[in-house]
């Protein structure tokens, strides 16, 4: 059982057992592309239960916002209908703060190479 400050309000979490203290995360951590979208549900749930921040229906994933100094960039496997597995070029963020809910069509056209 957690034990709380003398507002009563806050937990103290250093008197808590081990195995229900929260996972401090640091923002900086390196970390994979599958682990980043992992964290990001851990602790804001899933996207499914969000507004899309662009259109307003109902949001299916979470979609790096692209401004973070904390960005990481790498390749991730993707198969294909065929059946074919490729290699993708990724960016994302170990900061879930730099994600939004998108619905499937917003995610695509954010995500879409920007003409000059």
């Amino acid at each position: 059982m957690a034990t709380f400050d003398v507002s009563g309000n806050i937990p103290v979490f250093s008197q808590m057992p081990r195995r229900v203290r929260p996972r401090l995360y640091s923002a900086a951590e390196a970390m994979g592309y599958r682990s980043a979208h992992r964290r990001i549900r851990r602790t804001r749930g899933r996207a499914a239960l969000q507004l899309c921040v662009d259109c307003t229906a109902p949001a299916d994933t979470w979609s790096y916002n692209g401004n973070s100094p904390f960005e990481q960039s790498g390749t991730t496997r993707k198969k294909q209908k065929t059946g074919v597995v490729i290699q993708i070029p990724v960016t994302w963020s170990a900061c879930v703060q730099d994600y939004s809910p998108r619905c499937y069509s917003c995610h695509r056209k954010f995500d879409a190479p920007k003409e000059s």
